[in-house]
């Protein structure tokens, strides 16, 4: 699979699992989803020593976001864009 086929696979495959990871979600329990998952990534954001911001790893480029050589900083504040691109998508839908 060449460089550019890998996001094509990849993009059908992450929005089926998403639309069948939430079809049993009403409003509450996405909610209280969003919660838990906030909770464990501030956990995880607080764990993190002063001297370890700058590990990273290289990441394909699936995703334009992160590509390419990724650290924990770079990791933590895609949460907030990531959030924000879907964010974007919800108003421009309705």
């Amino acid at each position: 699979m060449g460089a550019q086929a890998a996001p094509r696979a990849f993009q059908p495959l992450n929005a089926y699992l998403t639309r069948m990871g939430a079809r049993d979600l009403d409003q509450a329990a996405l909610i209280e989803k969003y919660d838990q998952t906030l909770a464990r990534t501030l956990q995880a954001l607080e764990s993190i020593r002063d001297d370890e911001w700058q590990i990273g790893v290289n990441y394909p480029d699936w995703d334009p976001m992160l590509s390419e050589s990724v650290n924990l900083e770079r990791l933590f504040h895609n949460i907030s864009l990531h959030f924000n691109v879907h964010a974007r998508e919800i108003r421009e839908a309705n």
